[in-house]
């Protein structure tokens, strides 16, 4: 009997760690979809940073923005928003923009571009999930 208990508390905790990096999965994918188009919309906002610190780079800078909006969405974002922005067509993405904050006031010297570590492979292996997202949707229209 200990043993049905056991097993099953168990069983209990496994479904709920995988139903918190399914969420966690969800909303990093739909801040970085939606950091992938604010970054092809607001071009004109980038360019207006980049003027305020010309003393930058401006790729370092763009990715330092970018890790921090990222970050920022991914505490802020709920799952129904998550599912919204993921089903959601391009032209309604920027309705969702305000969830990216591009904070500039911290970031001042050089030294303050230097990102986290884990931020390029983590973004990589999200921009490989949203590929195969993508890729399973062409497959399969009806699921649209």
């Amino acid at each position: 009997m200990a043993i049905k208990i056991l097993l099953i508390a168990t069983l209990a905790f496994i479904c709920l760690a995988i139903e918190e990096d399914s969420s966690q999965f969800l909303k990093e994918d739909a801040c970085m979809n939606l950091l992938e188009s604010m970054i092809r919309v607001e071009k004109a906002k980038f360019t207006e940073i980049f003027n305020l610190r010309p003393n930058l780079r401006k790729k370092e800078l763009r990715d330092k923005l970018s890790e921090n909006a990222f970050n920022f969405c991914t505490k802020q974002i709920t799952d129904i928003e998550a599912h919204e922005i993921l089903r959601a067509k391009s032209s309604k993405l920027p309705s969702y923009f305000h969830l990216l904050p591009l904070n500039i006031d911290s970031i001042h010297f050089p030294e303050d571009l230097s990102p986290d570590k884990a931020w390029p492979s983590h973004r990589r292996a999200i921009k490989k999930r949203l590929s195969r997202m993508r890729n399973n949707k062409m497959k399969n229209p009806r699921d649209l």
